[in-house]
């Protein structure tokens, strides 16, 4: 939808991760990663966030947490009645 194309690249991005994350972008020295919680209709009911400073958390996708926040998602998602991994994207 229209939503969609105003996300561009930084959505499809988001959506292809399964997750978003800053990293000393929006509040100088901060980094953060959150992951959406699925409710039975796939729709968002509300999202997961792991804040630290800046270089001493890895907000990468795959690493841990990120791991940690989506096995955490998969689970909610699941009690939430979602269907098929309860995340945006399958992550390893």
């Amino acid at each position: 939808g229209q939503s969609r194309r105003r996300a561009g690249p930084v959505g499809a991005r988001i959506r292809a991760e399964g997750c978003a994350a800053v990293e000393g972008a929006l509040v100088p020295g901060v980094a953060a990663i959150a992951v959406p919680v699925f409710d039975h209709r796939g729709r968002i009911a509300v999202g997961l966030l792991a804040v630290g400073r800046a270089g001493d958390v890895d907000v990468s996708p795959r690493a841990a947490p990120a791991r940690a926040l989506f096995a955490t998602a998969r689970r909610l998602s699941r009690a939430l009645g979602a269907q098929g991994s309860g995340t945006a994207a399958e992550t390893p």
